[in-house]
């Protein structure tokens, strides 16, 4: 049986991309994310919902930057 690659999984009529949290901050980045608003993107992208609170302990922030990168980021998205 083959193993699918580790960069894409096929689906019926889908292809799936599979990245680490690292490309993925790396790539926000590139469209002008600070450090800090990738890194909260990326964990809401994957473990959504969740509070300040739960984002900051899980990326390792303080509490009172990663209220402040989410109030800039959902700002960009209004």
């Amino acid at each position: 049986m083959r193993r699918p690659s580790l960069t894409s999984r096929r689906r019926p009529g889908k292809i799936v991309a599979v990245t680490t949290t690292h490309e993925s901050v790396q790539a926000l980045q590139e469209l002008g994310f600070t450090c800090l608003e990738a890194h909260v993107y990326v964990y809401l992208l994957r473990r959504a919902p969740a509070t300040g609170y739960r984002i900051s302990h899980a990326i390792g922030n303080p509490t009172a930057n990663t209220y402040k990168a989410l109030t800039r980021t959902t700002a960009c998205t209004a």
